[in-house]
């Protein structure tokens, strides 16, 4: 059984940490409708583009992107998470499997199914799952896609999460859609 990737963390396994570089963007008084953010990581960046009224932020192993809003719930603001793990998954349906059947479930209360199935996101095949559940240890339900893909030897995992009352379903896919990762020398020599 393929462990929850949430599970990892919690437990303090060993795992590559990722230190981010954050560069943001500003297109200044004239802002644009969104803006390209690219993130640095020593052998890896990636973009999306954030929309106006929403931050970036990350920490040794999450990059964040939230609406700032007026309507939070207990502090809580919809959002995408983001993060990738060297190595750790190089068959994309035994790890959505895994999570979908054993680790999901486990880390959510009332998890429900509300859909799945597979799209292209930077330029790879890509398996999601969109649910409902209240995670264990939170305060709210969210409705949340999890997106799951494998692209320069890395799994990706980027997760949207929003409550019912504010879910800005649009603009967290486009976020998703948007993701684009480049990779640098060191690791087209491997």
């Amino acid at each position: 059984m393929v462990p929850f990737l949430g599970e990892l963390n919690s437990k303090k396994e060993p795992m590559q940490k990722i230190y981010f570089i954050l560069i943001l963007l500003f297109a200044g008084a004239g802002a644009t409708a969104q803006d390209t953010i690219t993130i640095q990581d020593p052998q890896l960046s990636f973009s999306y583009e954030r929309p106006t009224g929403w931050l970036s932020t990350d920490d040794e192993l999450y990059h964040y992107i939230t609406k700032i809003s007026g309507d939070t719930i207990a502090g809580f603001s919809p959002n995408v998470a983001i993060t990738y793990y060297d190595g750790r998954c190089q068959d994309l349906d035994v790890c959505y499997d895994g999570e979908v059947n054993a680790g999901l479930p486990y880390a959510y209360d009332n998890f429900k199914i509300l859909n799945q199935g597979e799209e292209t996101i930077d330029g790879v095949r890509a398996k999601w799952v969109h649910f409902s559940g209240k995670k264990k240890a939170g305060k709210i339900p969210v409705i949340s896609y999890i997106y799951y893909f494998i692209r320069h030897n890395q799994l990706f995992v980027i997760q949207t999460r929003a409550t019912e009352n504010d879910n800005p379903e649009k603009e967290l896919l486009k976020i998703v859609r948007s993701f684009n990762t480049l990779i640098s020398n060191d690791i087209r020599k491997n």
